[in-house]
């Protein structure tokens, strides 16, 4: 009864809060007003079907605007309707959180968990000694909406039923296909050309390079679901169609860093699949750094005598990675990282605080490093590395807090599927730990953990990882 009361409460509560702001356009004669009716209903159906509101906002994620594209309007950076929604969910869980925590603690006292919360932590404080505060706590409360939802509350679901990590794949994946053909379309009347390949992706990705991780995000996870044996021949012919798409796409996607990133999370899946003793691989790696370091100089030559731009053919524009000396892409790149290490040796503990990068690193610019797409602004992309950001936003144990919360993903990840014996588990591990892999490889050249299409599948994939993990601990 207690909880029925609190669940009508908070319907209540939402209901007079739409109906307070939308009373407003009833004054103006404004159309909005015509708008309350069905976002009772919405809510009323939701209410108590929280599991689907939560599928029904991953599957609107590819398909997301922001708020100031759709009524034209500057200051709305909400991306509707993902945002908006995973503030009202993250609500409810908080209440849900408040009346009963019992369903919530393994949760909340799990391993990896435990480091997200530090970083969340360490963020809150930076937020109070930042140089923009607002914009700070901004920034932490849109972490904490994507966090509540699709991580602790995704896990209480995947905890009571591991299907629904099928459903949850699938919801994007489905949604994101939609787009990508859009995209594939617009794309061919330009005859899939290189650089028309950063704008063709509007207006549901800002540019290629975010649109490119997503597609390496999935696709492992996509390979992995359509040969296995657990899974009706339905299901994975449509997995395997998502991932020929998603692989077509990501070709035509052009983004260097989502192929490298790909590339390399796949190697490193087949070593974890392997069971390779990651001391002996990492023994190799170094003994492979220390040969090449009487070479460094003729290294150093090499790449600086590459004068490849960025092209249409997939040959120059591999080659374009490593060209640091006129492709405006990469050089920029590595003016935005010097800003931010310019910006961690001014505030090396707490950085500038969460979010103010964009904000600040203009004047860090040094003439010499400024291209033809340099600005002030921060309009073309933050700091261009997950890692860089903290370490100029958090400071040295933002840093390091990130670091961990990294590592302890995937040292619980990958000694779980060594000692997991259930295929369908294993291939849930497998391609959350390959996915994430494709994700913080890509942080290394970008960084999207604040965009709802990238934030939101992330945080979904750590809670497979934790609901495996806390379910095998109870077994």
């Amino acid at each position: 009864m207690k909880a029925k009361f609190i669940e009508n409460f908070i319907a209540v509560f939402f209901i007079f809060l739409f109906g307070l702001v939308f009373s407003r356009g009833l004054i103006d004669g404004s159309g909005l007003i015509l708008t309350i009716p069905f976002i009772v209903l919405f809510f009323s159906y939701f209410l108590n079907r929280l599991d689907k509101l939560l599928l029904f906002i991953i599957f609107c994620a590819p398909f997301s605007l922001r708020l100031s594209e759709l009524f034209k309007v500057e200051g709305l950076d909400l991306l509707f309707p993902t945002e908006p929604l995973l503030f009202g969910l993250m609500s409810i869980i908080i209440f849900k959180m408040i009346y009963n925590i019992s369903p919530f603690k393994e949760i909340l006292s799990h391993y990896i968990s435990f480091f997200i919360f530090m970083y969340l932590v360490w963020m809150l404080f930076c937020s109070f000694t930042s140089t923009m505060p607002l914009i700070s706590l901004k920034l932490l409360i849109t972490r904490l909406w994507y966090i509540f939802p699709c991580f602790i509350f995704a896990t209480l679901i995947f905890i009571k039923d591991q299907n629904k990590i099928l459903y949850f794949v699938f919801s994007y994946s489905i949604s994101f296909s939609f787009v990508i053909i859009y995209t594939l379309i617009k794309h061919s009347a330009y005859f899939f050309s290189g650089p028309s390949s950063n704008w063709v992706v509007a207006p549901f990705f800002d540019d290629h390079t975010s649109y490119g991780a997503m597609l390496a995000f999935f696709i492992p996870i996509l390979f992995l679901i359509s040969f296995s044996k657990k899974i009706n021949s339905w299901l994975k012919l449509l997995s395997f169609i998502l991932f020929s798409l998603f692989f077509i796409a990501i070709i035509f996607s052009y983004t260097r860093a989502a192929w490298l990133s790909l590339f390399g999370a796949i190697v490193l899946g087949f070593l974890i699949k392997l069971k390779i003793n990651f001391r002996h691989f990492f023994g190799i790696f170094l003994v492979f750094v220390i040969i090449l370091l009487p070479f460094r100089s003729q290294v150093y030559s090499v790449i600086s005598d590459n004068k490849q731009d960025s092209s249409s053919s997939y040959l120059e524009h591999i080659q374009s990675m490593y060209n640091i000396k006129s492709d405006a892409s990469n050089m920029e790149r590595i003016n935005r990282w010097k800003c931010a290490v310019e910006m961690f040796k001014e505030k090396p503990i707490v950085g500038y605080g969460p979010g103010t990068y964009q904000f600040q690193y203009g004047v860090f610019q040094m003439h010499e490093d400024k291209t033809i797409i340099s600005t002030n602004g921060g309009d073309m992309g933050n700091a261009h590395s997950e890692y860089l950001s903290a370490l100029s936003e958090t400071g040295f144990i933002g840093f390091l807090l990130l670091i961990f919360m990294i590592i302890s993903i995937f040292y619980k990840s990958i000694l779980l599927y060594y000692h997991e014996s259930d295929e369908m588990k294993k291939i849930y591990l497998l391609g959350s730990i390959i996915g994430l892999l494709t994700y913080f490889i890509h942080g290394l050249f970008n960084n999207f953990l604040d965009l709802d299409k990238a934030a939101i599948p992330i945080w979904f994939f750590v809670a497979i990882i934790v609901s495996l993990d806390i379910k095998k601990v109870k077994t």
